[in-house]
C-alpha cells in the first residue's frame, strides 16, 4: 500500500477522536484543498504537501489526536518515509497551528504555505462558523 493509502487509514482513525471542529471531515477538506492548490503551483512538491495536509493535526495539543512529533516520525518511518521527507514533516508541523505558528519568513517553504492556506480556508466561511461552534461546544 503506498504511502499516503497508508498516512490517510492512520490519520482519519486518530482523527475520529477529536470533536466535531477537527474531525476527518475536515482533514478531507484539508487534503482537497492542498490538491488544489498544488495543481496551481506545479513547482510544489506535491507528495510533502499531501503527506503534510494529512498529517497538519497530528501534532496539535488541543486535540485528541495529538501524537506528538516523535510519534509521527516513528509512524512515518514505519511506513519507510524517507529520512528527508520525515524532516521536512516534523519541522513544517508548528507553522499550521494557527493559535501558535512561528513567522512565515520568505525562505518557508511552499509546500508549507499551501498547507496553511488550505487549512485556514477551511475556517472561513460557512464551514468556519459551524467548525467554531462545534469546538466550542465540545470545550464547553
Amino acid at each position: 500500500m503506498p504511502i499516503l493509502e497508508k498516512t490517510r487509514e492512520f490519520v482519519l482513525s486518530q482523527m475520529a477522536k477529536n470533536d466535531a471542529a477537527h474531525d476527518c471531515d475536515h482533514i478531507l477538506r484539508v487534503v482537497a484543498l492542498t490538491k488544489r492548490l498544488c495543481a496551481a503551483y506545479p513547482q510544489a512538491n506535491s507528495f510533502r504537501a499531501e503527506l503534510l495536509a494529512w498529517l497538519h493535526d497530528m501534532n496539535d495539543d488541543k486535540l485528541a489526536s495529538n501524537i506528538g512529533a516523535s510519534s509521527i516520525s516513528a509512524f512515518l518511518q514505519s511506513i519507510s518515509v524517507s529520512e528527508a521527507d520525515i524532516q521536512f514533516i516534523t519541522d513544517a508541523l508548528p507553522y499550521i497551528s494557527y493559535r501558535k505558528h512561528p513567522k512565515l519568513s520568505p525562505d518557508v517553504p511552499l509546500e508549507i504555505r499551501i498547507v496553511q492556506d488550505a487549512d485556514r480556508i477551511d475556517a472561513i466561511g460557512a464551514v468556519g462558523i459551524a467548525r467554531t461552534f462545534a469546538f466550542g461546544g465540545a470545550k464547553n
